[in-house]
């Protein structure tokens, strides 16, 4: 092989963590034509990667060594980033210096702490969370937070292109943190809303699927209602992200709230909420099943 020929090649895309948006990422890598390497514990979404056609390995240190290059990080807990993050300072290959991409929704503090780990190593950590559903990850209409050193953030844009419908480059590392939590804060919002309109309407006699309809089409419409609402008007959830983990995004964006001494009054209330959601039997359903909280237990207000 002449060394033009080696130029060309084109390294395999590694992934860490092949749940509901990993997994819809690796898809559209695939169906791209670029080759992907994914790392996940669960026998069930290995075996998925499989079919999909990516090759599975053991573990992101195994990634690293295969040579792929970006390495996209989709991890659901601080737990696992660190376990990552851990394995790649440990088995980092000298010569071999991929941009690693988190697309994680984590605390811009513990983005930090792994930022300044894999530096110790040469390798650049740009964070990048997303915005959008498990359902909008499948056919690539996400939105991409991406933050980080410019040219990096230009490196790692026609994969993240491949993934999403829109890429922001919004400067300094974490700000895409940052963003992504202020953006859940409306998500968890605009959720409840939407099921709190939807119950109302049925103890008031109205057909929700109408209400949706003719609500959506004027100035109370929301991504959520769009996004959700047909579930909740069907009492159909579907198997996105679960109550339980939304709980996860409400606590972290709770703390930033904290630090920061922002007045958030809404966001009080939504995690109420979803706590009572939780302790109504309702943590391993879809988000949307807040709806059913609405619908089946006592009012809030007599």
């Amino acid at each position: 092989m002449t060394a033009a020929d080696s130029s060309t090649i084109v390294p395999p895309v590694g992934i860490a963590g092949a749940g509901r948006m990993g997994g819809a990422y690796a898809l559209l890598i695939v169906q791209s034509g670029r080759t992907v390497l994914v790392s996940d514990p669960s026998p069930d979404r290995q075996a998925a990667m499989r079919d999909l056609g990516c090759t599975v390995v053991a573990s992101a240190a195994d990634l690293l060594a295969a040579g792929a290059d970006p390495l996209v990080l989709s991890l659901a807990t601080e737990e696992a980033f660190d376990g990552v993050i851990g394995d790649l300072c440990t088995a980092s290959v000298p010569g071999h210096r991929p941009t690693v991409i988190d697309t994680s929704t984590l605390h811009p503090a513990t983005k930090e702490l792994g930022r300044a780990r894999l530096a110790e190593v040469g390798i650049v950590l740009l964070d990048c969370p997303v915005s959008g559903t498990g359902a909008q990850a499948r056919t690539g209409d996400l939105v991409v937070y991406a933050s980080g050193p410019t040219a990096a953030v230009a490196s790692a844009r026609p994969v993240l292109e491949l993934f999403s419908r829109k890429v922001y480059d919004i400067g300094a590392f974490g700000t895409g943190s940052t963003i992504k939590l202020l953006a859940n804060l409306l998500v968890g919002i605009h959720n409840a809303a939407a099921a709190e309109m939807l119950a109302f309407a049925e103890r008031a006699g109205v057909d929700p699927t109408l209400a949706l309809t003719v609500i959506a089409d004027g100035a109370g419409q929301s991504r959520m209602l769009e996004q959700r609402g047909p579930g909740m008007a069907r009492h159909d959830y579907g198997y996105g992200a679960s109550v339980d983990l939304f709980r996860k995004d409400l606590a972290l964006i709770n703390r930033l709230a904290r630090e920061v001494g922002a007045m958030s009054p809404l966001l009080e209330v939504v995690t109420g909420l979803y706590d009572r959601a939780a302790q109504f039997g309702l943590g391993a359903e879809e988000s949307a099943a807040v709806h059913r909280l609405y619908l089946d237990s006592t009012p809030l207000i007599e």
